[in-house]
């Protein structure tokens, strides 16, 4: 199967292991700057939604979803 999107983390502090706790495993962390780029085929549509999260950071929630014909 093709990608249809990819995300590619370009600068971060760090990765979290995963350990005991298997859901740590699944977020990167930066401390002075995080760089990303976010690629999709024309067949996908992207949503871009901002949010504040339990503890009041501010967030940015990116859903790319397959265009139903």
């Amino acid at each position: 199967m093709a990608h249809h999107s990819v995300l590619r983390i370009i600068k971060k502090s760090w990765t979290a292991g995963f350990g005991k706790d298997k859901s740590k495993g699944n977020y990167v962390v930066a401390q002075k700057e995080m760089k990303l780029e976010i690629t999709w085929k024309d067949s996908m549509k992207p949503q871009f939604i901002p949010f504040i999260d339990e503890q009041g950071h501010q967030g940015m929630r990116v859903i790319i979803e397959h265009q139903k014909n």
